[in-house]
């Protein structure tokens, strides 16, 4: 597929991005299968599921519209362009400590990648990988989810039924599917959860989505990090996480802002860990200022 007016191209671990001007659609965002993962089946699969994802999603609430796919002569896709900022641009532009109103523009995008984790949580699809940079602010602020390579299924017992933006339905049956390999680590440390960090098997569902949107939300609205630096080595990162077991687990500067409240999204126990949205939204509501 030829692009015009070629503005960025990168690649990460599993695609190879181009973003450029396409007749019909304008600018897009053009994602190829890396040619190192473009014969194995099971990567196969992941982008297939991806791409089925975000036609599904996309419809639902704020990710990326999906205008074209195919598999000739390597897995691609043609994504919607959203804007290139992310939220880790947004933390490397602002100095720290945040003002009154920046306060309140981060937990705004806060809230409003809650309700993307929430509509997506209520389709069945768990994203697994929420970071700064899986974060893109459209021209006006609002906030878009990419980046769904490591999300997960959490029902199993119906299907989906996806739009197919060429054609009418594509049925997409999610029993015995998962989009990623069991036993293998999943996420960035420090960052997910750390029953998806430690590489032991878990149940996917909305406490992974809020245990990463709580650290992202710390992250965003104190400049700061709360297991130490971004730079440590992953086995000292999980172990931090594994360590918080209560309040006196959590730095008391991350208390003093977020309240206690904090710690219930961040227990390294899955079992007592909350995902109750509606007291994540009151602990935003009530950051010190």
């Amino acid at each position: 597929m030829k692009l015009s007016n070629l503005i960025d191209c990168t690649q990460g671990n599993m695609s190879e991005v181009v973003v450029g001007e396409h007749p019909q659609y304008g600018r897009v965002v053009l994602k190829r299968i890396t040619n190192r993962l473009a014969g194995l089946e099971r990567f196969a699969q992941r982008w297939d599921q991806e791409v089925s994802i975000c036609k599904l999603l996309s419809f639902k609430t704020q990710v990326p519209k999906v205008y074209e796919s195919g598999d000739l002569p390597k897995k691609w896709a043609l994504y919607e362009y959203v804007g290139s900022r992310t939220l880790q641009d947004w933390i490397d532009a602002h100095s720290y400590p945040l003002k009154r109103e920046q306060i309140k523009e981060a937990c705004s995008i806060i809230r409003k990648v809650l309700d993307i984790i929430v509509i997506s949580f209520k389709n069945g699809i768990v994203h697994r990988d929420i970071t700064p940079s899986n974060v893109v602010l459209n021209d006006e602020g609002q906030p878009f989810l990419i980046d769904w390579g490591l999300a997960a299924f959490v029902n199993s017992k119906s299907n989906l039924h996806i739009p197919d933006i060429e054609s009418s339905l594509v049925r997409f049956p999610l029993k015995n599917v998962r989009l990623t390999e069991v036993y293998r680590r999943h996420g960035r440390p420090g960052y997910a959860a750390p029953e998806q960090a430690e590489a032991f098997y878990d149940t996917p569902g909305l406490k992974n989505d809020m245990y990463s949107l709580s650290v992202l939300a710390i992250h965003l609205i104190s400049g700061r990090w709360p297991f130490g630096e971004l730079t440590d080595s992953s086995s000292i990162l999980i172990n931090r996480q594994r360590n918080v077991k209560n309040q006196k687990s959590i730095d008391s500067w991350i208390i003093d802002l977020f309240s206690n409240r904090i710690v219930d999204f961040l227990l390294a126990d899955a079992k007592r860990r909350s995902i109750d949205t509606n007291k994540f939204v009151e602990m935003l509501e009530d950051i010190n200022l």
